[in-house]
């Protein structure tokens, strides 16, 4: 990030070619797992990945026992364990959660109840919350079924636990139908929801989310927005995006747009200013020569000072 646009970098040409998988942060290492090499792919891979932010490599790491998925989500617990919440298995939908131990690199066994049966997850979002338990808003559709639902659900549980189990609870928040979406931990107990439709980009989840911030990224995006002419309207809807937040600042990119082009990732960086209570949206251009970064079934992370953007269509 400069003070008056955004550089995008490539820090590294040698990772997986994925999209629609799943990742998280543990340990100052971004761990990658599962995904489709092609979006029209039905058969989603099992393999994880790590990146070395201290060394800027990849490493694949074995370990049986990983499940084949794609378009499923991921969190952590006490900065070792990557969990993964659901997805498309290949032949169906599932609610399943799996457990990877990132300090021992072996896979945990663990029971999931509660889920609805008949009923899974795929291109939802999970979120941790101040007490450990995760948020998970989205899609809940048939086994094999496109049905979309707005749904939330609490999932407790305890991955340092021996013989570990987690619990889904329906929380019925009232959200409206999305799928593809993001969501975005905010300061004041609020869980933004970006996006996953074609129309109400964005509602607000009252519930207490863990919230990250990082100094220097919102030191420097506070600057960018003083910079910036804010849009007279916010983006278009979308699908199969990015949001990373920092404080009330929230990072958007990419994604499938609702305009005809549907299959067409995009290009577009968008900064949500949420400070103060009032809402605006920012339309961000590149460097000069620097060119757009067009994504789609990617991830992304805040690390240090800069927004990693991994992967994707």
């Amino acid at each position: 990030v400069s003070q008056m646009s955004f550089l995008w970098e490539a820090i590294n040409s040698g990772g997986p070619a994925l999209c629609f998988h799943a990742g998280a942060v543990v340990r100052d290492a971004l761990y990658i797992h599962g995904g489709v090499n092609d979006r029209l792919a039905s058969e989603p891979s099992s393999n994880l990945w790590k990146f070395d932010v201290s060394s800027f490599s990849w490493a694949h790491i074995e370990s049986p026992g990983s499940p084949h998925l794609s378009h499923h989500t991921a969190v952590t617990q006490h900065d070792r364990y990557l969990i993964l919440i659901g997805g498309w298995t290949g032949k169906s939908r599932t609610a399943e959660v799996y457990i990877f131990d990132c300090l021992e690199e072996k896979w945990i066994t663990s029971k999931t109840e509660g889920f609805p049966r008949g009923a899974g997850l795929s291109s939802h979002t999970a979120t941790s919350l101040q007490d450990g338990n995760i948020i998970v808003t989205g899609r809940e559709g048939g086994l094999r079924t496109q049905r979309r639902a707005g749904s939330t659900f609490r999932l407790s549980g305890n991955a340092s636990r021996r013989g570990c189990s987690f619990q889904y609870s329906d929380t019925s928040m009232g959200m409206a139908s999305r799928s593809g979406h993001t969501a975005a931990s905010l300061t004041r107990n609020r869980l933004a929801i970006i996006g996953g439709r074609a129309d109400n980009l964005l509602e607000y989840i009252k519930v207490p989310v863990a919230v990250q911030a990082y100094p220097e990224l919102t030191d420097k995006l506070s600057v960018l927005s003083t910079k910036v002419q804010p849009s007279s309207k916010p983006p278009g809807g979308r699908k199969n995006h990015i949001s990373v937040s920092t404080g009330d600042l929230v990072v958007v990119h990419g994604g499938e747009t609702f305009d005809g082009k549907a299959k067409a990732a995009v290009s577009d960086l968008w900064l949500m200013d949420t400070r103060g209570g009032q809402l605006q949206w920012m339309k961000v251009e590149c460097s000069a020569g620097c060119g757009g970064v067009a994504r789609a079934g990617h991830v992304g992370y805040s690390w240090r000072p800069a927004t990693v953007d991994e992967s994707g269509m």
